[in-house]
Order: C-alpha cells, then sequence, then structure tokens
C-alpha cells in the first residue's frame, strides 16, 4: 500500500512560482529548502525540475484563461 502524501503538490508549485518570479530560476534544492520538504519529495511528486516548472507553466496559463474567460462572460455585448 502506497505512503499518503504529507506535503501539498499546490504549495509546491506556489512557492516554485514564487521563486522563479523572485529569483528567475528554481532549482530542486532551494525548492525544497523554501518549502520545508526534502528533495526526494519533489522528485517523487514531479518526477523532476522541468516536469515541475512545466506544471507551474500550465497552472498560470490555466488560470490567465479562466480569468479572460470570466470577463468575457461579465462584459456587456458591443452594439
Amino acid at each position: 500500500m502506497p505512503r499518503p502524501r504529507v506535503h501539498d503538490l499546490d504549495r509546491l508549485l506556489d512557492t516554485a512560482e514564487r521563486l522563479v518570479a523572485e529569483d528567475g530560476a528554481v532549482s530542486v534544492r532551494s525548492l525544497a529548502a523554501a518549502a520545508g520538504v526534502s528533495n526526494g519529495a519533489i522528485y517523487h511528486a514531479f518526477g523532476s525540475i522541468n516536469a515541475l516548472l512545466g506544471r507551474v507553466w500550465l497552472r498560470a496559463d490555466r488560470d490567465h484563461h479562466d480569468r479572460r474567460d470570466h470577463r468575457t462572460c461579465i462584459l456587456p455585448a458591443r452594439t
């Protein structure tokens, strides 16, 4: 039986996004230190730093499109 996950993936993604915004880069070590998890936890959750950064990018893109779609729905129609 697999062990339960003790870290929050969204918190890891939030931390990675913040590190990239602040420093322009993120490493497994810097993310692990900032998030308070082990390097292995990051590799276990995402497989690689590139996969993690891909998830950060996809999540940001999805959030952008959700906000854009919401704004489109509430704007009055042009006449």
